[in-house]
């Protein structure tokens, strides 16, 4: 899961701290200004949004206010989870607002809100599938702008690296020959031997932190596949 936070860090650091733990991918923002900037970059990497509207009370200069910002979330088609303390404005504007899927009063437990968006992701599942954006436990690959990102960190492969992460992770489970991944990535016409595919493979998995095969396994005596064991 990769989660975008817009909050004050200082006042949820106690219930977020355990999230890395879990697996769950953290960015978070304290500026709404710097949050839609990177949103417009990377908005559908997002599995869930999370917006404290305390933030919005103390910040008198900002470009955006807090429609503003509700608005462009809502059109990324991704949940949205109210973060709110009891002052009264916060819970009108609950009342009134029909883009949320969920609130969490503070202070808050780093349990309760793991709980919360852990439902919250399983019951809507379907609805913020993307058939460009391939997803394998915390590594996700947009097949549109040709981008690996790994536990929310970008991962910069060669194009050739690329093609062949690509291609065995569509396929999971299914072992391809190192000929047969030398005629799909590189193409018929490639004089190279298949030492070229160990090669590449070596390199993907460093760049992966697939030490220990997790991800991309070898088949002795025959090639590569990817794992087709659940996350």
């Amino acid at each position: 899961m990769r989660l975008a936070l817009l909050a004050k860090k200082e006042d949820l650091r106690n219930a977020l701290k355990e999230f890395s733990r879990k697996g769950i991918a953290l960015m978070i923002f304290e500026d709404p200004d710097e949050f839609l900037d990177e949103l417009e970059r990377e908005g559908h990497f997002f599995d869930l949004f999370l917006v404290d509207l305390d933030l919005f009370e103390s910040l008198s200069d900002m470009e955006y206010t807090l429609s503003d910002v509700l608005n462009f979330l809502s059109s990324k088609d991704i949940p949205i989870v109210a973060l709110v303390s009891e002052k009264e404005w916060s819970f009108a504007f609950l009342a009134e607002d029909n883009l949320f899927k969920d609130f969490l009063v503070k202070p808050i437990s780093s349990e309760e809100l793991f709980l919360r968006v852990r439902r919250l992701l399983r019951k809507g599942s379907s609805s913020f599938k993307d058939e460009r954006v391939i997803r394998c436990g915390d590594l996700m690959i947009d097949m549109e702008r040709y981008k690996v990102i790994l536990r929310g960190r970008f991962i910069p492969l060669t194009f050739k690296e690329y093609e062949l992460l690509k291609l065995l992770i569509t396929n999971r489970g299914r072992v391809f020959t190192r000929e047969e991944l030398l005629n799909k990535v590189w193409g018929y016409d490639y004089y190279g031997g298949s030492r070229t595919v160990d090669t590449h493979i070596s390199r993907l998995r460093n760049k992966l932190g697939d030490y220990d095969h997790k991800y991309i396994q070898t088949v002795r005596n025959i090639g590569y596949k990817f794992s087709d064991e659940e996350e």
